[in-house]
């Protein structure tokens, strides 16, 4: 074949996309999220800044799978199926644009159906971001980036008090880079600034990964004269960087670069960081208990006095009330479980229940354990009894222990069949089952223990069609390449 003729192939090879990026052995795979039709108001900037992301990583040899506008059991099912095909080995990269919230040192983020009526329904109706990182890590995968653009002002942050704005600052697990579009407790326009510089930062050939979240908060706190200041925390020790074809001749003029602002100095991180983010989330609270909580957590802490001052103000507006007579309150139908039914139960019950649960909130999950399962065994017939159950229940199921999760599960079914909860229990028990099965880290599973979780899944969606969980059943029965029925 004359030479003449391979040159129009090989002008068209130069015009191919990856053409000069070399071939890859690992997977690349991004999950990219835009939250924008919320019923209180729809934001302007997550759609185009999902989009602008999905065409970087694309063009870095990124699989991305894109989803816009989900609900809660649409969100953990996109979850669940991107971290289903995640390898060892692998990169797995997060981006979430939309409405998100701390509470308690956690953070979470907001489905387009999520309904916020108290601190309590924030875990209830949000998404753990904490839990996705655990279930990426799950995987084995090489590199765990999770960016979340969503330090939003939000309308349920300025709704309820108490609530710390923003999100909170988090410690990155193994192999894992966080990224906030502003730093901890702070708040960002909706103006997709952020998606942008990143865009642009990880287009830079043979950048680092961690020099990619410094260039991009720079640029921004330039851009937006410091009121906007990005954060990030990386535990990464591998080499990465998502333009990694090989650096031009050292002779080549570098690419030209806009004049920055230096970056500020670093925030705290680690023990500083999560006593800020209780302290935040607590400072204006209308509860004793949880000053309380923190002196005992933190007795020698930065905010000692503040916490010990608020607490003697409290203590003596108490003792005030309860020397004032109290014309007695009208009875009324207690709520549904879903709802704590605080006016159905004893005063003793009541506050059995309620240092349980306050012990939860506060991420003291072992003694809750042992208060809930004390509550149970005081207190069998309580209207409180079905809610205790399913906090045991929980608590084991965030924290891995699928096998006594599985049993508490089972326990909740079979004592307390009329739950309102009953669907979400449902389907976690599968999820525990589902856990249980896998052998190793490959994705073998036991096949007896594997068509018990089928079985689970599916009394999910043969039960409760219509609901959010069946969605999510569906999901990891295909996920599980499940028998029919």
């Amino acid at each position: 074949m004359r030479l003449t003729r391979l040159l129009p192939v090989f002008m068209l090879a130069l015009l191919l996309p990856g053409w000069g990026h070399p071939a890859r052995a690992e997977l690349r795979l991004a999950l990219v999220i835009a939250n924008t039709a919320y019923p209180d108001g729809r934001l302007t900037a997550p759609t185009a800044d999902s989009h602008a992301m999905a065409k970087a990583l694309r063009g870095e040899g990124f699989e991305v799978v894109l989803r816009e506008s989900l609900t809660k059991a649409q969100m953990e099912a996109a979850v669940d199926e991107f971290t289903g095909r995640l390898t060892p080995g692998a990169v797995a990269m997060v981006y979430y644009s939309g409405r998100g919230l701390q509470l308690d040192g956690k953070n979470y983020l907001l489905p387009v159906d999520a309904d916020i009526t108290t601190r309590g329904t924030i875990p209830v109706n949000g998404v753990d971001v904490g839990t996705v990182i655990d279930q990426i890590a799950a995987t084995k995968s090489r590199i765990r980036l999770v960016v979340l653009d969503a330090c939003r002002d939000d309308p349920i942050q300025r709704r309820l008090s108490g609530l710390a704005p923003g999100l909170a600052s988090m410690v990155a697990p193994p192999a894992t880079v966080i990224a906030l579009s502003v730093a901890p407790g702070g708040i960002a326009a909706d103006n997709g600034r952020y998606a942008a510089e990143l865009a642009k930062a990880l287009k830079i050939r043979g950048l680092p990964v961690g020099e990619v979240f410094q260039r991009t908060q720079a640029a921004v706190s330039a851009a937006t004269d410091q009121t906007q200041v990005p954060w990030s925390v990386s535990s990464v020790t591998d080499s990465f960087a998502f333009d990694d074809a090989p650096r031009a001749d050292a002779t080549a003029t570098p690419p030209a670069t806009v004049p920055v602002r230096p970056p500020p100095p670093p925030l705290i991180s680690g023990a500083e960081a999560t006593e800020l983010a209780l302290w935040l989330s607590i400072k204006d609270s209308k509860d004793a208990a949880a000053f309380e909580n923190y002196l005992a957590r933190y007795p020698t802490g930065r905010y000692v006095v503040l916490a010990r001052n608020s607490l003697r103000v409290l203590q003596q507006k108490t003792a005030l009330l309860v020397q004032v007579p109290v014309q007695p309150v009208p009875t009324f139908q207690p709520p549904s479980a879903v709802q704590e039914p605080y006016n159905a139960a004893s005063p003793v019950e009541q506050q059995q229940y309620d240092q349980a649960r306050m012990l939860l909130r506060h991420g003291n999950a072992v003694p809750a354990e042992t208060a809930f399962r004390r509550f149970l065994a005081d207190h069998p017939g309580s209207p409180l009894a079905a809610n205790a159950q399913y906090w045991l229940s929980e608590s084991h199921y965030v924290r891995g222990n699928f096998a006594e999760a599985a049993t508490a599960f089972s326990q909740a079914l079979a004592a307390y069949p009329k739950n309102a909860r009953t669907p979400e229990i449902l389907l976690k028990l599968g999820l525990s089952q589902k856990a249980l099965a896998r052998l190793d880290a490959s994705g073998r599973m036991d096949p007896g223990r594997k068509a018990e979780a089928c079985k689970t899944l599916a009394a999910v969606v043969a039960r409760f069609p219509d609901a959010p969980e069946a969605v999510r059943a569906k999901s990891q029965r295909t996920q599980m390449n499940c028998p029919p029925g």
